[in-house]
């Protein structure tokens, strides 16, 4: 489209957070610290994070993505979204998580409650995630949503779209409680939104309610 995107690396391993600039050639230690540096939507760039490693976090989503979509089949996709997404290291185009050599992971450690969070009030739209791994989050009961938190009553999310992402072990606390709505994989616990598309993704192993 014309405009260079802003690109944001991240390195669990070799990354640092406070010598780092999130080139990729001097990439930062954690996510955290990579969203505190992107400017959002108003100049039209998308804000792209780049992760690789084993990272023990949670995410909070700042802002939406520049507003836009195309379209298809039928359905709207954010064209300059927010993204989260594994980093392709190697450069050969291969991306985790469904290889070998790539790894890019957020691990709550049976100690976290949600790997991907928003702020209440804010509206959170044109939002990308993909091409990771979430394990190991929402052993406490009652913690609402172990993977995505994504959409909150009074919110006005639409075009998120999640794709090519692994979840294991979330609130595996729960897998025998009753009445635990409140434990949910995914949470759509809000209104209105729209457009929102979950693709190609693998679930093993949660409780409560997905």
């Amino acid at each position: 489209d014309g405009v260079n995107e802003d690109l944001i690396y991240v390195d669990a391993d070799g990354g640092s957070d406070e010598t780092g600039t999130g080139a990729a050639s001097a990439p930062y230690k954690t996510i955290s610290k990579a969203l505190t540096t992107i400017d959002g939507p108003g100049d039209g760039a998308e804000d792209i994070i780049c992760i690789s490693g084993v990272f023990h976090e949670t995410i909070m989503i700042p802002h939406s993505g520049v507003p836009g979509h195309y379209e298809r089949d039928g359905f709207q996709f954010p064209k300059n979204p927010l993204m989260i997404i594994g980093w392709d290291k190697d450069g050969d185009g291969q991306y985790p998580p469904f290889v070998e050599d790539e790894i890019a992971v957020l691990d709550g450690q049976q100690v976290r409650d949600v790997a991907v969070d928003t702020i209440p009030g804010r509206h959170n739209s044109y939002i990308e995630i993909s091409h990771l791994t979430i394990r190991d989050y929402g052993y406490r009961e009652r913690v609402k949503s172990g993977a995505f938190k994504l959409f909150y009553n009074g919110g006005r999310e639409s075009h998120v779209y999640i794709h090519d992402v692994e979840l294991y072990n979330i609130n595996r606390g729960h897998c025998c409680l009753r009445n635990h709505s409140n434990s949910i994989v995914l949470s759509f616990w809000g209104h209105p939104f729209t457009d929102v598309a979950f693709i190609n993704n693998r679930v093993q192993d949660f409780g409560a309610y997905f």
